[in-house]
């Protein structure tokens, strides 16, 4: 019984690694598997924003990525934030209250601006439903950072 589970376990190992050097992958499926891989090793990019950028890297760049295995090589080496523009979907009140957030507030991180805002639109997003909806309501009416911090509970 045991040696069927380990066939099994290294069979379905075997199959993942066919899938990924399958040439005939998507680029969907593709940017899936890279930011998988990028997010265990470079906790400063979220899934939801390596899956944002990744499409519009070029080969070289996802064999970079593929490659790397720290923070500064997906940053600095690939070139991953090259021609990304933060532009938020706004369709409910957690993402107006996170781009609201994200205005006011200014961030400032060693990264461009546009991927450093996405990060952190993305991590809002992930707290956000965890929020009353006075919170949410407050963060998305505050006038400046500070009124989020002290008065909004966040």
């Amino acid at each position: 019984m045991v040696f069927s589970l380990m066939f099994f376990s290294a069979c379905s190992l075997f199959k993942k690694t066919e899938k990924i050097n399958n040439t005939n992958i998507t680029e969907k499926t593709s940017c899936d598997i890279l930011c998988l891989s990028t997010t265990d090793s470079c906790s400063t990019i979220s899934y939801d924003l390596c899956s944002k950028l990744c499409p519009n890297w070029d080969d070289g760049q996802k064999k970079c990525v593929q490659n790397s295995s720290s923070c500064d090589a997906f940053y600095d080496d690939c070139q991953i934030e090259k021609d990304f523009v933060f532009e938020p979907v706004l369709d409910d009140d957690c993402s107006f209250s996170c781009n609201n957030y994200i205005e006011k507030c200014n961030i400032q991180a060693e990264r461009s601006k546009d991927v450093n805002d996405q990060n952190i639109f993305d991590d809002c997003l992930s707290q956000c439903s965890e929020w009353t909806p006075e919170q949410s309501k407050c963060i998305k009416e505050a006038e400046f950072c500070t009124d989020i911090m002290m008065e909004c509970g966040s």
